[in-house]
This record gives C-alpha cells, structure tokens and sequence, in this order.
C-alpha cells in the first residue's frame, strides 16, 4: 500500500453503495465485482462489506486500468488515428 492519504473516511469496512460513491460507480456494479470476486467482501446476512485493502486495490486496478486508456489514446493520436466515435 501506499502511504498517500485516500480522498475519502478510511474505515475498516465499506458497504456496497458507499464504495458505489468512491469509485463513482452504480451500486449494481460493485456487487458484480463481489459476485464475480474481482473485489473481497464480508457477508453479514444480506450484506455484504468491503474491507479497506481490498477497495484500496480495486481503486488501484482502477486507475491503471485508465492509465492504459489515456496511453492508447495518446498513441493512436500520436500516429494520426482519429479518435473512436463515441454514441450520444
């Protein structure tokens, strides 16, 4: 882990729609990960609770995962691609 401070309440557990409002995604999403264990959580009865490390390498997945967009970009770019268009 890093020792940079996260932009949000560090916590022990998080649930669903707060890591929902961190990563600015829809709630629906987060529990897919959990269902298809891409991200860790803790089921108490009917809810399920994300601990802190296992947000913190989602967010870190995350924002790699956006690195290598840009990086694509900037390429395609770079070599006179036109951008993708994107549907309105």
């Amino acid at each position: 882990m890093t020792d940079e401070q996260p932009g949000f309440q560090r916590k022990i557990l998080y649930s669903v729609a707060e890591v929902a409002a961190i990563t600015g995604c829809h709630p629906g999403r987060v529990r897919r990960w959990i269902h298809r264990r891409q991200l860790q959580a803790v089921h108490v009865g009917e809810l399920a609770l994300v601990p802190f490390g296992s947000l913190l390498a989602r967010l870190e997945r995350i924002e790699a995962a956006q690195a290598r967009r840009r990086s694509r970009r900037t390429a395609r770019l770079a070599a006179g691609s036109p951008e993708r268009a994107r549907p309105s």
